[in-house]
């Protein structure tokens, strides 16, 4: 048996037809894949043909439910899918995760092995254990032309995952702006949120992809939309420092004062993180320097906690309150002591910051 996984590995068809000459079992695996999985996986069409002329059989899996034609669609083996689907391979038969031919070829962006999946009535909309649809996958993988093919064949451009993730999300979340462009003019919904309340322009902003950020707002995406948190993309953009995001979002008339349900507003968050450059931006767009959480913390007093001399400065030169004191009596210059922020504290003695408690 080893001589014949060898030949199939390797597309060693004549000396596998000595061996099938004397009776050698087709269908005898090894470590659970059956020699024409082997071959199948590495793309050995003449192997495949032969050992399907000795009625191999075409749909037998792996342990973990993968067949011959998943296989190959997998690896992109156009010519074996189409030998394997000629002699009746299950186009749909899924892995133990769910997982069928026309997904992975999706997966790994294999168009012309796609071409021949739904040319034998794949299922386009088959998705794995997790919800994830083939169109998802592509569209995560930045696989345009796949993407193409998929929506041509109707998948179903808003069919999200388990977790409430669509394709234009997923895409968003990666930053494949050319793919969000092609999801969109398919009528994808642009302001489907995920489980936890995550639009497509919240992960954009998230993660800086300024021109996705830009085409999902060209199609009508909700600027203030926030999460289950009440976290808005200005507010991750600005968490992240990604002044270009901040910049298309409020060209877009995003809302710079709109506080997560913990009450931290978007300039607190760059203030906390020092991102000095979104700092500017929001002040330059009318954030309120003043505006603290519930316990009274606001923004000057956590900058000048975590030593950000440079924030500082710009938030008192926006008027901040120098003196202004959290629920549990603490000034910034205070804290700035207690954290050893000697650069901070000078800033704030030179602002008329009060040393009382010191």
């Amino acid at each position: 048996m080893l001589q014949m996984a060898n030949h199939c590995l390797e597309g060693d068809s004549s000396a596998l037809q000595q061996l099938l000459a004397h009776k050698a079992d087709v269908n005898l695996t090894i470590r659970g894949c059956t020699p024409v999985y082997m071959a199948s996986q590495n793309g050995h069409t003449e192997v495949v043909q032969v050992l399907l002329a000795h009625k191999a059989d075409v749909n037998l899996a792996s342990k973990d439910g993968v067949t011959p034609v998943y296989k190959a669609s997998q690896n992109g083996h156009a010519e074996v899918v189409q030998v394997l689907l000629a002699h009746k391979a299950d186009v749909n038969l899924a892995s133990k995760g769910g997982f069928t031919p026309v997904y992975k070829a999706s997966q790994n962006g294999h168009a012309e092995v796609l071409q021949v999946l739904l040319a034998h009535k794949a299922d386009v909309n088959l998705a794995s254990k997790d919800g994830v649809t083939p169109v998802y996958t592509a569209s995560f993988n930045c696989h345009t032309e796949v993407v193409q093919v998929l929506l041509a064949h109707k998948a179903d451009v808003d069919l999200a995952s388990k977790d409430g993730g669509t394709p234009v999300y997923a895409a968003s979340h990666k930053g494949h702006a050319e793919v969000v462009r092609v999801l969109l003019a398919h009528k994808a919904d642009v302001n489907l949120a995920a489980n936890d309340g995550a639009t497509p322009v919240y992960l954009a902003s998230q993660n800086g992809h300024a021109e996705v950020v830009q085409v999902l707002l060209a199609h009508k995406a909700d600027v203030n939309l926030a999460s289950k948190a009440g976290v808005t993309p200005v507010y991750k953009a600005s968490q992240k420092g990604h002044a270009e995001v901040l910049q298309v979002l409020l060209a877009h008339k995003a809302d710079v004062n709109l506080a997560s349900k913990a009450g931290v507003t978007p300039v607190y968050v760059a203030s906390q993180n020092g991102h000095a450059e979104v700092v500017q931006v929001l002040l330059a767009h009318k954030a309120d320097v003043n505006l603290a959480r519930e316990d009274g913390v606001a923004p000057l007093l956590m900058a000048s906690q975590e030593g950000h001399t440079e924030v500082v400065q710009l938030l008192l030169a926006h008027k901040a309150d120098v003196n202004l004191t959290a629920a549990d009596g603490a000034t910034p210059v205070l804290i700035a002591g207690q954290f050893g922020h000697t650069d901070v504290v000078q800033v704030l003695l030179a602002h008329q910051a009060e040393l009382n408690g010191m």
